[in-house]
């Protein structure tokens, strides 16, 4: 073992003890990035202004604004992020960056239910150098999907190249009323021509929570489906079969990954089996982990793996609802570890935990698995996560974002590689 490996392995140790041996608090220091608005409801990353850091877009619910903070400096990331307003939305539920018209600039989408149920596209401004437009917020200018307008309460939803092959169609998620999986597909010529945009329907569905367009299991080159539904009737992981097709997604397949009857909620690619594939992990509300491990033939049964966290958490102070899953190698032990964000956290229940591999190597099928704490007691309902070494010291650290008590959009900081490896006690909230 080298030097570095050793001394990560101490860092690792020393944090994992002095927590169970109650040594001060066991939770990360979290810092604020932007809570200027209500309702922060989701966490997207992507280089905006094109300097070469990420960005992150978030919709605020209550709030009724789409917001992109800006990544500053590795020296001033503890502080809060130069933040703009891009656009003013009612009921936002998801936006996302994506360079729908294909001049290589991203645009932001976001997605809306409540009355509005429509579908946005933020402009940037296209004129200007895109490293000092983006970040000026008077520019940029919203405008509605009319083939979206009031057909579905939309929740999710993530890109897809275009036919053409310039720009991006988007995969649409919604819940009931119109609960549906969509394509939104672009024309071949004016892509900024929102009113060209059609509306296609996939699948039905009763609340998307996750969906993800790709290839699954390597069976061809064309696009697929995934995503979570987690109401009955509707309710399981599954996947489409090629339907972002020429023919509009007309008698695609449907295939169950699983969970069918189960509350599963946001989802992610990770991977922790023994041989390192692709798998996908979901939130299972009632305080589970799945994941399915993609066989050779993608029609044929998934294998389902099951992490009971409430069973872990009942030796702790108890964890909220599941509400969505991410990997990450946290305490940087070669380990792939997994991070859970939850919702009704009600203190002194946490909000956001990890879980490292309980032993070295092996098969993580087969481990145990040992929850920390990362946001403390503070905070009652968080979203998305997104693992990244936001500091630069290393080591992953956690963005993420709560809606209720208004913490906003905040990170945790790793303890594993700071401050003599020991964890720290949060700030106190930020006034507002």
């Amino acid at each position: 073992m080298n030097a570095s490996a050793l001394t990560r392995g101490v860092c690792v140790c020393l944090f994992l003890l002095s927590a169970a041996a109650g040594q001060g608090p066991a939770w990360w220091t979290r810092h604020t990035i932007d809570n200027a608005s209500k309702g922060a409801d989701g966490v997207r990353l992507a280089d905006m202004d094109g300097d070469g850091r990420l960005d992150i877009i978030t919709p605020w619910e209550e709030g009724g604004v789409i917001r992109v903070a800006f990544c500053p400096v590795a020296a001033d990331r503890k502080k809060p992020w130069p933040a703009i307003t891009v656009g003013k939305v009612a009921s936002p539920e998801d936006a996302l960056a994506v360079d729908l018209d294909g001049d290589g600039r991203l645009e932001i989408v976001s997605l809306c239910e409540g009355e509005n149920r429509t579908v946005y596209v933020h402009w940037p401004p296209q004129k200007e150098k895109r490293t000092t437009s983006v970040r000026n917020a008077e520019p940029w200018t919203t405008e509605p999907v009319p083939a979206t307008k009031s057909a579905a309460c939309w929740m999710f939803a993530a890109p897809i190249e275009s036919r053409g092959g310039a720009g991006s169609d988007l995969v649409l998620g919604a819940k009931n009323p119109g609960g549906q999986v969509a394509w939104l597909v672009g024309p071949l010529a004016d892509r900024r021509d929102l009113a060209q945009w059609r509306l296609q329907e996939l699948a039905p569905a009763a609340w998307i929570m996750a969906i993800d367009a790709l290839t699954i299991g390597g069976l061809h080159d064309s696009w697929d489906v995934l995503y979570s539904d987690r109401r009955p009737n509707n309710s399981g992981v599954f996947w489409l079969d090629s339907p972002v097709t020429s023919t509009a997604g007309q008698g695609a397949k449907r295939y169950l990954v699983g969970d069918a009857g189960r509350e599963v909620m946001f989802g992610a690619w990770v991977k922790l089996g023994p041989t390192l594939r692709r798998e996908f992990a979901v939130a299972v509300r009632m305080q589970e982990i799945h994941w399915f491990e993609i066989p050779a033939d993608a029609r044929q049964p998934w294998r389902k793996n099951v992490i009971d966290v409430g069973a872990l958490a009942a030796r702790t102070d108890g964890i909220g609802l599941a509400k969505a899953v991410a990997d990450g190698d946290f305490d940087n032990d070669g380990l792939a570890d997994l991070v859970l964000s939850c919702e009704h956290a009600h203190p002194p229940k946490r909000g956001v935990v990890w879980l490292r591999q309980g032993r070295e190597g092996g098969d993580a099928r087969e481990v145990s698995w040992e929850l920390h704490d990362v946001s403390g007691p503070e905070g009652v309902k968080f979203d998305l996560l997104a693992p990244h070494d936001v500091d630069e010291d290393g080591d992953l650290d956690i963005i993420t974002c709560e809606e209720v008590t208004g913490l906003g959009v905040v990170w945790y900081e790793n303890p594993a590689a700071s401050g003599g490896c020991g964890p720290t006690p949060p700030p106190a909230a930020s006034p507002r």
